[in-house]
């Protein structure tokens, strides 16, 4: 194999450097984009791609009341699970995308969901409330969400403890009627 000449190598390095750089100015024209197409959403809207503040369990009049809990447990992941599989989301692969499900508790005591959904490209992206932006082009949302810790939220409420709960399928079929929108 030859070897390549030093301005070569840097012309190489150049091209990737501009085609970085191209796709992180991609990156947040299409998160700013979201944001404002998303712009009423919270997180779990944002997963079922509706411009909504939804709560899992509101489709079937079955929503949690996340004001009485305080501890995460086994408990709680099972009825958040149930909840969104109430509202039409699907635990096995019907060829749509993944959401991943989390608990967060909060430093003051309670404890509130979160979502992520899976992009096209495999990445993952989600919505911190539903006055928050949206962070696309995260890796792994068990990653991104342990990142969340020490964060305050749009409300003042610092996240101390955070619970993994599966991952979820979009149901093509869920739109604004299926939650009385």
């Amino acid at each position: 194999m030859p070897k390549l000449k030093y301005y070569q190598v840097q012309q190489a390095l150049n091209q990737k450097s501009q085609s970085d750089k191209v796709n992180q100015t991609k990156n947040r024209l299409r998160s700013k984009l979201e944001t404002i197409r998303f712009s009423r959403a919270n997180c779990y809207g944002y997963a079922l791609h509706l411009d909504y503040v939804l709560t899992p369990g509101s489709a079937n009049a079955n929503a949690i009341d996340w004001d009485n809990m305080h501890v995460i447990d086994t408990t709680r992941i099972k009825e958040l699970m149930d909840a969104c599989i109430a509202d039409g989301l699907s635990s096995v692969n019907i060829g749509t995308y993944k959401i991943a499900v989390f608990i967060n508790q909060y430093q003051a005591g309670g404890l509130d969901y979160h979502f992520y959904r899976q992009d096209p490209d495999s990445s993952w992206s989600h919505k911190l409330g539903n006055t928050g932006k949206i962070t696309m082009q995260l890796p792994c949302p068990k990653i991104a969400n342990a990142c969340l810790v020490g964060v305050t939220d749009h409300l003042g409420h610092t996240i101390t403890q955070q619970a993994f709960c599966g991952h979820l399928y979009m149901n093509p079929a869920l739109n604004a009627e299926t939650f009385d929108l």
